[in-house]
């Protein structure tokens, strides 16, 4: 079984799955959908990077090791995450670009409640921060976002599916 088709193959059901996922918490709740969407989607990618894997595994006679779960699990974050980059690039800036309101209320929202008991240099900041910044998802923030979602949780997720999964092949240790 070639790792890499695998890896594929399960990262773009990954993605399409997150897709389908914020797609629903969008028609239900679309405050809700800018807040907390992106984490159920992260489900869907956990959920094939974890099948990936085993998928590999079963291959291999119920043995994977640590550094090609790794390999497997993360690419398969990788790609999810493009497909899910570009959607998310699609909804804000041409299927409801409505959807930068919406991210501006929920955003001031969040800041009522949680800068109450900043100082006002802090709260300057955080306001000068957000003027410079503005609303949306253009392409920038885009590829920014992509880049660290790498890192966290993307990576964090793949190491924490990798030592789950892994399995050492007694017959090849010395």
């Amino acid at each position: 079984m070639n790792t890499n088709q695998t890896s594929i193959n399960y990262g773009l059901i990954g993605g399409m799955a997150a897709i389908a996922l914020s797609l629903l918490y969008y028609l239900m709740n679309v405050s809700g959908f800018i807040t907390w969407g992106a984490w159920f989607s992260y489900l869907a990618l956990g959920a094939t990077m974890v099948m990936a894997g085993l998928a590999i595994r079963k291959a291999q006679d119920g043995f994977i090791e640590f550094k090609e779960a790794l390999k497997v699990t993360f690419l398969v974050w990788v790609i999810g995450t493009i497909l899910t980059t570009l959607f998310m690039y699609a909804m804000f800036n041409f299927i409801d670009p409505g959807l930068v309101d919406v991210q501006k209320e929920v955003t001031m929202e969040w800041m009522e409640k949680f800068t109450a008991n900043m100082d006002e240099e802090t709260l300057d900041e955080i306001n000068k921060r957000i003027a410079e910044e503005g609303f949306g998802l253009n392409l920038k923030k885009s590829l920014l976002g992509y880049g660290v979602g790498l890192i966290f949780p993307g990576f964090i997720i793949a190491l924490i599916v990798s030592l789950i999964i892994r399995r050492k092949n007694p017959e090849l240790e010395v």
